[in-house]
């Protein structure tokens, strides 16, 4: 997969006469040189430029990115042009990419990876502002992605699906430039073209938090406080973020949206390493600490701590005093329903969703014992377990709940 830059444009908002719109300074580096980093480190070194007259420095490049191949457009006539002047050097899936952008680049190689996985892909990262930048919602989306009507100028409030506030890019499953070569007799605005093609064609898009273009002198200077802000946190004595899962991480439906898998990555990508704290077993929190790439997992109240794919701690009890605790729990109130977490799975007096139930004298309770639950017990039953000598291994935490 190759990467396509557009950077033949006047960047007429701009209003520079030094330099043309890629190559001006934005925090100390070039413009698009925040593009072309970002794609490196997402594994894309097979890099395009396209240039016109209006941006001949850019070809100053070469030397710092080898890598880099430049095309010249003679006769540039608005950014869609650009595109379409991609089909003489270009055969198949691509990324498009305007040369104004600041993109986060953890989040442009999480959002690539998923892009390869079609074989016939080409994919156009857009940029409508960044939330903080007083961003209008100019896409509206299906459930499952699928756009249902852009507009530059804004979402009508009364339209339905989701409304996009900020970066996003657009993913075409066929080759457009068919589409768009018809599509210029009538315009040659990139704008309009998506607008049409979102009511032709089945165009999926996805949202990226961290994703801005620069237009404009005032964007420069919003961008360069916003690195500065980013710097300052950086400067945080903060060494790690611990988060529970259920009612923290995930929501009601037990899924991670995206902007919270996007301040995941921004937190990671400024060093710091983030650990999920939960309750649960191991088995049930596993999918969540392994898409999400988190770097360590304290399950079952801390009893079992797994950083990487290496159990560095499990704070386990004997059997015997487990068996021993649930004795005397069955002297004190003989109807009390409990459970069981172990190393292995979860085990439950009563049947009880997934966990299995608990077979007579806990033969089919197997793995090394972490936790055991008793279920809505009374303030007199818990001060009566308090009492008894359970054993040195095993302690009780008082925690009752309405």
């Amino acid at each position: 997969m190759i990467a396509i830059l557009l950077a033949a444009g006047k960047g007429k908002r701009m209003n520079r006469t030094e330099c043309s719109k890629p190559m001006c300074l934005v925090g100390g580096k070039h413009l698009i040189r925040y593009s072309i980093d970002a794609l490196l480190f997402s594994g894309i070194s097979d890099i395009h430029i396209i240039y016109s007259i209006n941006s001949t420095d850019v070809l100053k490049l070469k030397d710092a990115y080898p890598e880099l191949s430049f095309h010249f457009q003679k006769n540039v006539t608005g950014s869609l042009s650009s595109f379409y002047f991609a089909s003489s050097f270009c055969n198949g899936p691509f990324i498009l990419m305007d040369a104004d952008i600041i993109v986060e680049p953890n989040q442009l190689k999480m959002m690539i990876a998923s892009i390869k996985k079609s074989p016939t892909t080409y994919a156009y990262f857009a940029a409508i502002r960044k939330k903080s930048f007083n961003a209008v919602c100019s896409v509206a989306v299906s459930n499952n992605n699928n756009v249902l009507l852009y507009d530059k100028n804004g979402i009508p409030s009364e339209m339905g699906g989701k409304h996009l506030p900020g970066g996003m890019i657009y993913v075409w499953i066929n080759n457009p430039f068919a589409a768009i070569s018809s599509f210029l007799i009538k315009s040659h605005s990139m704008s309009a073209f998506l607008k049409y093609a979102t009511e032709q064609f089945t165009i999926k898009a996805m949202y990226i938090d961290e994703l801005w273009d620069v237009d404009t002198e005032e964007d420069i200077i919003r961008t360069e406080q916003y690195f500065g802000e980013k710097q300052q946190c950086k400067k945080n004595n903060y060494k790690a973020v611990a988060v529970d899962l259920d009612g923290t991480l995930l929501k009601t439906d037990k899924r991670v949206s995206d902007f919270t898998c996007n301040i995941i990555n921004c937190v990671k990508d400024r060093g710091v390493k983030t650990v999920i704290s939960t309750s649960r077993r191991f088995q049930t929190a596993k999918p969540y600490y392994n898409n999400l790439n988190f770097d360590a997992i304290s399950c079952a109240g801390g009893a079992l701590v797994v950083c990487g794919d290496k159990v560095i701690s499990i704070n386990s009890f004997p059997e015997s005093d487990g068996i021993r605790l649930l004795n005397i729990a069955k002297i004190i109130n003989s109807k009390i329903k409990y459970s069981i977490l172990t190393t292995d799975n979860f085990f439950t007096s009563d049947a009880y969703e997934s966990a299995v139930k608990i077979e007579e004298n806990y033969r089919n309770v197997t793995g090394e014992w972490l936790r055991i639950l008793f279920y809505l017990p009374n303030k007199e039953f818990v001060e009566e377990l308090l009492k008894k000598n359970i054993g040195s291994n095993l302690k009780i935490r008082k925690t009752l709940t309405s």
